[in-house]
C-alpha cells in the first residue's frame, strides 16, 4: 500500500510494467485501477513511429508518410534526385535517424545503375578529395582485371553486393561518393564502348549463366577471350545485356546537417572509415578533415594530379601522375608533351598514377612533416594517425620544412643516379631524417649532431658508399636486429631509428663528409665561473660583458667546447665587442687578430701585442682549423656492443653513439 496525493491506493501484484514503448497497467499512474496509458517513444519525433507491429497498419502508414516528408526535403535540394524518383529509378526502403540528437540521417535506397552512371556523367555524383585514389581509373593488371570484372558481373546478375554510400550536405554542392567509387568508375568504363584501357578484355575463365529474355532458356556463355565492348554485347546478346543493365543497386544515402563545414567534414571522414572495411591505415588517415591534411594533401595526393598542384619535389621523385609516353609517341604527335608523364622518375609496374592513388607520396609527406615538427621520435601508424588528427603548425614551420624537403630531394636524386636499387623512393624519408641531423633546419625539436663539410655531389657519393658498406656488414652478420639492415626495417621505432642514424653518421664522419658537433654549445657555467677575466685576445681586463669564443675551430665547423685551460681546449674568454665584430666581418681568429694588428693595434695591451708579434701569430695560424680541436677527436663516445662492426675496417668492435640511445635488447 502506498499513499499518493493523500489518497490510499492499492497496487495489484499481477500488474506489470512493460517499458516506455508499450502499455503500462498501473492504477498508480492515473488513479484508475484498470486504466491503460500509452507512453510515447520520445524518439518517434525524429525517427517516426517505432512500435510497428505487422497488424499496426495505421502506424505503418504514419511512418511511410514520415519518411516521404524527409525524402521530399532532400529532393527539394537536389532536383536530379527528384527526377530519378519520378522516373521510378529510386526505391525507398527505410529512413534512419542514427541518434535522437544526431546531425546525420540515412536513407536506405535502391537506385538504378544506369541512373547512377548518368549522375556521374553529369557531374552530380563526385568523389570528395578527402578520400583515396580510385584503383579502377587506370589500366588494370590481369589479376586486378579478373577481380573487378567479376565484381561487375556479380552486380549485374543481382548477386548480394555491398551498398554504395552517398553523402550530401549544405556545406558541399554535389552528391559525394563515400563508398563505391571503385565500382562506379568500373561500371562507367564498362559501359563505355570507346574505353581503350582494356576494361572489356577478359583473359580468364568466366562462365556467364543467364536466362534469355526472349526464349526463356538458360544460357551458359563463356566470356574468356572477349576483347571489346562490341564483342561482349554480341556474345551476351544486346537484349540480354540491356536487361542485365536495368537493375538496381543498394545505396545508403546520408544527409549531414551539422551547423559548420568542419563538423560535417569531420563526421563524413568517420563515416568513410566505417563504410570502407578494406581501407589501408593511410587511406583512413588521408580521409581526415584536419589542418595537417588540408596543408599536405594538395601537394601529395591523387587529386593533386588533376588539380596540377603536386609539389615540384615530389614530381621529381614520383612523376606527375600521368601515363608515361615514349619519346617516339611524343615525336609523332600521338601524345602531347603536357600529358606525356615525367621522364626519368621512379615508376612502378603501372606508371606513376598508381603511386599517387596508393598514397605513397602522401605517406612520405605526412611522415617527414611529423618528423620535422616532432624530432627523432616514434613514427608508427598510431603516432601518424594522432598527429594528423590533432597536430598543429605555423606557416613559418611549413616554410622551413619546405626548404629541407627540397634539399633532401636534391641529394636523393644524386644518390639515385649512383645506384637506383639502393635508393628506392620508399627510403626518401630516411634520408630526409638523416639530413635533419646534419643541417640547421630551424626546427626547435631537432638537434643538429653534425655538419656537412663537402659539396652535395661529394656528399651523395659518401652516402652511397656508406650504405653499400653497411649493407655488406649487415648481410655478413645475418641481417639481425642488431645490424644496420635490421634497424632500418624498424625505422619507425625510436629504439632502432637512433642506432640506424648513428651508423650512417659514423660512416660519413670516417669518409670526411661530415664533422660531428659538440653536445655542448659552449663551456659549462661552472667553467665560466672559473675562467679568467683577462681577455685571451687583447690581454685587457674585461669590465664589460664577457663572451666565450671558439678560437681555433668554430662550433659550427665541429670545434669542441672545451675551455682553453684543458688539453686541446678550444674556447677562450674575450670581449663581447670583438666576438660580435669577428662574426660580422666573417673572419676566423687568425685573420681577425691580423686585421686588428694592421688597423688598430691599440686594442691590445703592450704585452699581448708583443706576444702576437713574436711567435703568437705563427702558433695561432697553426691551430686555426687544426683537426685536433675537433669535437670528434677530443671526446670519448659511449658504444653499443650489440651493433655489428667489421674489425678489419675499423679497430673498435662497437658502434659509437653519436646520438645517445638505449639498446632495446638490454
Amino acid at each position: 500500500m502506498v499513499r499518493h496525493k493523500h489518497k490510499q491506493v492499492t497496487i495489484s501484484e499481477s500488474r506489470e510494467t512493460k517499458g516506455y514503448e508499450g502499455k503500462v497497467n498501473m492504477s498508480l499512474l492515473d488513479m484508475t485501477e484498470n486504466s491503460e496509458q500509452i507512453i510515447p517513444n520520445p524518439y518517434d519525433k525524429t525517427r517516426g513511429p517505432s512500435d510497428l507491429k505487422p497488424t499496426d497498419t495505421e502506424n505503418h502508414k504514419i511512418r511511410n508518410e514520415f519518411i516521404m516528408v524527409n525524402f521530399r526535403k532532400l529532393m527539394n535540394k537536389y532536383p536530379h534526385v527528384r527526377e530519378a524518383y519520378d522516373a521510378g529509378d529510386i526505391k525507398i526502403k527505410d529512413y534512419v535517424k542514427e541518434a535522437f540528437s544526431a546531425h546525420r540521417n540515412k536513407f536506405e535506397l535502391s537506385i538504378r545503375s544506369s541512373r547512377i552512371r548518368k549522375w556521374h556523367a553529369d557531374g552530380h555524383l563526385v568523389k570528395p578529395k578527402d578520400q583515396r585514389g580510385t584503383a579502377t581509373e587506370s589500366k588494370l593488371s590481369p589479376k586486378d582485371s579478373e577481380y573487378w570484372v567479376s565484381q561487375q558481373f556479380d552486380k549485374m546478375l543481382d548477386k548480394v553486393v555491398n551498398p554504395y554510400v552517398f553523402s550530401v550536405s549544405d556545406h558541399w554542392t554535389d552528391i559525394w561518393i563515400t563508398n563505391g567509387a571503385h565500382r562506379i568508375k568500373l561500371d562507367v568504363r564498362f559501359h563505355n564502348p570507346d574505353d581503350t584501357g582494356g576494361i572489356h578484355r577478359i583473359n580468364f575463365e568466366y562462365e556467364l549463366v543467364i536466362t534469355d529474355k526472349f526464349t526463356g532458356e538458360e544460357n551458359k556463355i563463356q566470356l574468356n577471350g572477349t576483347k571489346s565492348y562490341i564483342e561482349l554485347m554480341k556474345r551476351i546478346g544486346s537484349h540480354n545485356f540491356t536487361e542485365l543493365d536495368n537493375g538496381f543497386h543498394p545505396v545508403d544515402f546520408y544527409s549531414f546537417e551539422q551547423p559548420t563545414e568542419p563538423l560535417a567534414r569531420t563526421d563524413h571522414a568517420i563515416l568513410f572509415g566505417w563504410s570502407n572495411n578494406n581501407l589501408t591505415d593511410f587511406q583512413k588517415i588521408h580521409s581526415y578533415y584536419t589542418d595537417i591534411n588540408e596543408k599536405i594533401r594538395p601537394f601529395s595526393s591523387w587529386y593533386a594530379v588533376g588539380d596540377n598542384t603536386l609539389h615540384k619535389s615530389l614530381k621529381e621523385i614520383w612523376g606527375n601522375g600521368k601515363p608515361h609516353a615514349s619519346k617516339a609517341d611524343i615525336a609523332s604527335g600521338k601524345v602531347h608533351i603536357k600529358n606525356a608523364g615525367t621522364p626519368g622518375v621512379f615508376r612502378d609496374a603501372h606508371g606513376t598514377q598508381k603511386i599517387y592513388q596508393n598514397d605513397k607520396p602522401y605517406e612520405f609527406m605526412l611522415h617527414s612533416f611529423m618528423m620535422f615538427l616532432n624530432g627523432l621520435d616514434d613514427s608508427t601508424v598510431m603516432k601518424l594517425d594522432k598527429y594528423c588528427r590533432v597536430g598543429k603548425f605555423t606557416e613559418d614551420q611549413w616554410v622551413k620544412y619546405d626548404v629541407h624537403l627540397k634539399y633532401s630531394v636534391k641529394v636523393f636524386k644524386m644518390c639515385r643516379k649512383l645506384n637506383a636499387t639502393r635508393w628506392h623512393p620508399n627510403k626518401l624519408v630516411q634520408l630526409f631524417t638523416l639530413l635533419m641531423t646534419l643541417k640547421d633546419t630551424g626546427s626547435s625539436k631537432i638537434k643538429q649532431h653534425g655538419k656537412i663539410i663537402v659539396n652535395d655531389s661529394e656528399l651523395a657519393i659518401a652516402l652511397d658508399n656508406a650504405v653499400a658498406e653497411l649493407y655488406l656488414e649487415s648481410v655478413e652478420a645475418g641481417e639481425g636486429p642488431w645490424t644496420w639492415i635490421g634497424a632500418r626495417k624498424s625505422f619507425k621505432n625510436k629504439s632502432y631509428l637512433l642506432p640506424f642514424l648513428n651508423m650512417l653518421l659514423i660512416k660519413l664522419k670516417e669518409a670526411g663528409a661530415v664533422v660531428l658537433l659538440d653536445t655542448e654549445r659552449n663551456i659549462q657555467e661552472k667553467q665560466k665561473a672559473l675562467s679568467s677575466n683577462v681577455s685571451w685576445l687583447t690581454g685587457k681586463v674585461m669590465t664589460g660583458k664577457t663572451e666565450y669564443h671558439h678560437a681555433f675551430v668554430g662550433y659550427a665547423k665541429g670545434g669542441n667546447s672545451l675551455p682553453i685551460t684543458e688539453e686541446n681546449g678550444n674556447v677562450v674568454p674575450i670581449e663581447e665587442e670583438h666576438n660580435r665584430q669577428m662574426n660580422n666581418l666573417k673572419l676566423n681568429t687568425f685573420s681577425y687578430v691580423k686585421y686588428l694588428l694592421e688597423t688598430d693595434d691599440t686594442s691590445f695591451t703592450g704585452e699581448k701585442r708583443k706576444f702576437w708579434e713574436n711567435g703568437g701569430m705563427v702558433e695561432l695560424k697553426d691551430n686555426v682549423n687544426n683537426e685536433r680541436f675537433l669535437y670528434q677527436n677530443t671526446t670519448s663516445f659511449s658504444q653499443d656492443e650489440q651493433r655489428v662492426r667489421d674489425d678489419s675496417v675499423f679497430p673498435p668492435k662497437c658502434w659509437d653513439k653519436v646520438i645517445h640511445y638505449v639498446n632495446p635488447k638490454r
